[in-house]
């Protein structure tokens, strides 16, 4: 499960555009692949959510970012990248 927050007004997001997660391995292969469309799972934290349980591209991609594509989501990625994550160094967080 991934998770982001404060991505932006789901009001006015949800109207005309998605979220969209692509993964990557930033030395093998830059090529973004799609993840899936984030959805709102908590109005009030204004956390979104994806869940995605293929473990043969889970074990391709190193990262993760988001950016914000038409409604229905995109083949490619379009849009500037919102959120970027590091997936295989130590959490920055506790």
């Amino acid at each position: 499960i991934f998770y982001a927050f404060d991505l932006g007004d789901p009001k006015i997001v949800l109207a005309s555009h998605s979220y969209q997660l692509w993964g990557y391995h930033e030395t093998t292969s830059p090529q973004a692949l799609n993840l899936g469309i984030l959805y709102l799972d908590d109005r009030t934290q204004n956390r979104w959510a994806l869940k995605f349980d293929d473990p043969t591209v889970l074990e391709e991609i190193d990262a993760v970012f988001v950016t914000v594509e038409p409604h229905g989501g995109s083949h490619k990625p379009t849009g500037k990248k919102l959120l970027y994550a590091y997936l295989a160094g130590n959490a920055n967080h506790p």
